[in-house]
């Protein structure tokens, strides 16, 4: 039996070598769930006073979190080019526009009660036309490693402390998306809606 001795130049080649590779292809398969993460914002049917709307909707969480981590996730609500819901009267800078939705989490990692989002904008619009809706964030904190699903259910939207809309999913539901939590990979990232 013949054993070969490598130098030490050509052991440090083959260390850089072989710690590249294991870099590269950490990069790759650690690259595969961020990447799956980011999503396009999707179209989701909700009826408004009676009226069906095809909002476009997206839920965007980082693509992971660690236990005992504050998160924040964003609800991103995009009214239709037509038959969206309409200024029930002029807003101006002194008036406000108000959004509050409601956000189902299921899964071990965070409790399974609903949580609140809102948000406030104050935009200047003419009387009929799409009324704005403003971006909803909540903070939630996961208590252990796993996967939780956050799923969105109704929603209204207030003019000047009026509530001229409410808003409840079609029968495939709100917007949803995985929250993984566990290791922080430390780069934020949109995640999939459906």
């Amino acid at each position: 039996m013949e054993l070969e001795v490598l130098t030490s130049k050509a052991r440090r080649r083959l260390a850089l070598k072989t710690s590249a590779m294991a870099v590269l292809g950490a990069g790759i398969f650690g690259a595969i769930p961020v990447m799956a993460a980011v999503a396009q914002p999707a179209p989701v049917v909700y009826t408004c006073n009676g009226q069906a709307v095809t909002f476009t909707m997206e839920l965007k969480t980082p693509a992971t979190a660690r236990p005992s981590t504050p998160v924040t996730v964003t609800w991103d609500i995009k009214q239709p080019a037509s038959n969206y819901l309409s200024a029930p009267a002029e807003i101006t800078p002194s008036s406000s526009v108000e959004a509050q939705g409601t956000i189902r989490p299921s899964g071990s990692p965070i409790p399974s009660s609903q949580v609140v989002v809102s948000a406030t904008a104050v935009p200047t619009m003419t009387a009929n036309s799409a009324l704005p809706i403003p971006t909803m964030t909540m903070v939630v904190t996961p208590t252990a490693t796993g996967t939780v699903a956050l799923k969105g259910e109704g929603f209204s939207v207030t003019v000047n402390e009026d509530q001229p809309y409410t808003c409840m999913p079609g029968t495939a539901g709100g917007p949803s998306v995985n929250l993984v939590v566990g290791t922080a990979t430390g780069t934020p990232t949109n995640s999939p809606t459906t």
